[in-house]
């Protein structure tokens, strides 16, 4: 298989990178991310006729830094059952793993696919993301553009940190990456983790990042979030943003 194929026929992202026994790899970018805005990847190598599709141990490290799974293998046992419905299995390594005939090439990716957002719904499930985490999104917009009505703002921008990974923010305003979260150690860790890779990384072009972080509901915890953050980005509280929005309308 090359990267060709799996760019005309998927439009995935593609590169090919050098395995640990030397053998080519293919490393290939989806469309997908975790519930952080981290990508998800995985990795294509070739034994003559069948194919072996692997996430490197990416997937559970990623459970692990935000606090939902444990290096006890012992409590794999939710996500291992998740994969077998889609016929994945999860090796005593970490890694993610199914493999099937080269002219199977797209059922098998479909099928690898189906089992990684069946991962990213059991992250979703134990987050218990707010369902008015749209509704936040969309009033930081508001406060956005009132606060600097002249700066164009985009949606959805994506940059490319040290690791080569594309991240996405909720929003750029001008050259600032902006991201919106409420008050917990789970989406703290994944902006703080997500900043450390852009801000590292040689392809920012200047951008800063500023997270807004909602106090409505929990004042003093927001604080602390902001506290956390701003050690390593701006930060700001909603309620201050709402401010000033109210403020620069009122000139």
């Amino acid at each position: 298989m090359e990267c060709n194929w799996l760019i005309n026929n998927l439009g995935f992202e593609c590169r090919p990178v050098k395995g640990i026994n030397h053998g080519p790899v293919l490393e290939v970018d989806t469309p997908f991310s975790f519930s952080d805005g981290e990508p998800i990847a995985f990795y294509v190598k070739e034994h003559g006729t069948v194919l072996v599709l692997s996430d490197n141990g990416d997937t559970l490290a990623h459970l692990m830094n935000i606090g939902l799974s444990s290096s006890d293998k012992r409590r794999w046992a939710s996500l291992r059952n998740r994969l077998e419905l889609h016929s994945l299995a999860l090796s005593d390594a970490g890694e993610i793993l199914a493999s099937g005939p080269s002219q199977q090439a797209s059922d098998l990716i479909a099928r690898y696919l189906a089992g990684l957002m069946a991962i990213v719904e059991y992250e979703r499930e134990a987050l218990a993301t707010p369902s008015d985490w749209h509704v936040l999104i969309d009033e930081v917009e508001m406060l956005l553009r009132h606060w600097r009505p002249t700066e164009t703002l985009s949606l959805r921008p994506k940059a490319r940190g040290l690791s080569r990974r594309e991240h996405t923010f909720d929003f750029q305003l001008g050259s600032l990456l902006v991201d919106a979260i409420s008050p917990n150690a789970n989406a703290t860790g994944g902006v703080m983790r997500k900043a450390g890779d852009i801000l590292s990384s040689p392809y920012t072009k200047g951008r800063e990042i500023m997270v807004v972080i909602d106090d409505r509901k929990d004042h003093a915890g927001a604080m602390m979030e902001r506290d956390i953050i701003s050690s390593l980005v701006k930060s700001m509280l909603f309620t201050d943003l709402e401010k000033r929005g109210v403020s620069r309308n009122h000139h």
